[in-house]
C-alpha cells in the first residue's frame, strides 16, 4: 500500500470520526436539553404546589380575620387565596396530566379543596347574616381543621413524589 493510499485512508477515517463525534455530541446535547426541561418542569410543579397550599392558608387567614373583626376588609386574603388556589390547582392538573398517581391525588385534593372552601364560605355567610356565635361554633366543630390536615397530608405526598421524580431526572442528566 502506497503512502498516498495510507494518507487518504487515514484522512477518511479521521473525517468519519469527526463527523461521528459531532453527531454524538449533538444527540447528547439534545438529550441533556430534554432532561433539563423535565427538571425545570418538576421544579415548577413543586413551586406551584407550594403556592397552592399557601393560597389555601390565605383562605383561612381571611376567614379568621373576618370572624375576629367582622370587618369585610379582612376578607382580602380570602378572596386572593380563592383565586390563587383555583389557578394553582388548574396548573398542577395540567402539568401532571401524564402522572396517574398525581392525577389521582389531585382528584382527592379537589374534593378536599371544595369542602374547605365550602366550610369557609359557610362561616363567612353566618357572620354576614349576623350570627357570629353560630359561625364560631361551626369552626369549633373542627371540620375545617380536619379537612385542612388532610389537604396538608395530600400535599406532602404530592411534593414527595415530585421530589423523587426530580432526583431521578437529575440522576439521568
Amino acid at each position: 500500500m502506497s503512502i498516498k493510499v495510507k494518507i487518504t485512508l487515514f484522512l477518511i477515517i479521521l473525517f468519519l470520526t469527526v463527523i461521528g463525534n459531532i453527531l454524538l455530541t449533538f444527540q447528547l446535547e439534545q438529550y441533556s436539553n430534554k432532561k433539563q426541561e423535565w427538571i425545570n418542569h418538576t421544579h415548577d410543579v413543586i413551586i406551584t404546589t407550594k403556592n397552592f397550599i399557601g393560597a389555601m392558608q390565605d383562605l383561612e387567614t381571611g376567614q379568621r380575620g373576618y370572624l375576629l373583626t367582622e370587618n369585610i376588609n379582612y376578607l382580602e386574603p380570602y378572596y386572593n387565596g380563592l383565586v390563587e388556589a383555583t389557578n394553582s390547582f388548574a396548573i398542577l392538573y395540567k402539568k401532571t396530566s401524564d402522572n396517574k398517581n398525581q392525577i389521582k391525588r389531585l382528584g382527592t385534593l379537589k374534593i378536599l379543596m371544595k369542602g374547605k372552601i365550602s366550610e369557609l364560605q359557610e362561616t363567612i355567610k353566618l357572620v354576614d347574616n349576623g350570627d357570629l356565635q353560630k359561625a364560631i361554633k361551626f369552626v369549633k366543630n373542627d371540620t375545617g381543621k380536619s379537612i385542612m390536615d388532610n389537604i396538608r397530608s395530600m400535599i406532602k405526598d404530592f411534593i414527595y413524589e415530585e421530589t423523587l421524580l426530580l432526583e431521578k431526572r437529575k440522576g439521568e442528566l
